[in-house]
C-alpha cells in the first residue's frame, strides 16, 4: 500500500502536559480498495501512544497494494 493522505497524530494530552515522549509500532492491513481493515498495536512506550497511532492510521488514506497490476490486500 502507498499512503495518499496522512491524518495528523493527536498527541495524548496528559503525556504532552507531562513532557513525556514515546513511540508506537503497529501493523496495518489494507484491502484492495485502499481501506484500512485492521490496525494491530505491536508495542508502545505508553498505551496512549499506541491508541493515537492507531487513530492516525485508521484516518489516513491509502492506494492499495498491487500484484500483477491488480489491486490486492497489503500489510505493512
Amino acid at each position: 500500500p502507498v499512503v495518499k493522505v496522512v491524518a495528523p497524530v493527536v498527541y495524548p494530552f496528559k503525556l504532552l502536559q507531562d513532557n513525556i515522549t514515546g513511540s508506537a509500532k503497529v501493523t496495518v492491513i489494507v484491502d484492495p480498495e485502499g481501506n484500512v481493515r485492521e490496525v494491530q498495536i505491536l508495542e508502545a512506550t505508553h498505551p496512549e501512544f499506541g491508541l493515537a497511532t492507531r487513530g492516525m492510521v485508521q484516518s489516513s488514506e491509502f492506494e492499495p497494494a498491487t500484484k500483477d497490476d491488480k489491486p490486492t490486500w497489503g500489510i505493512f
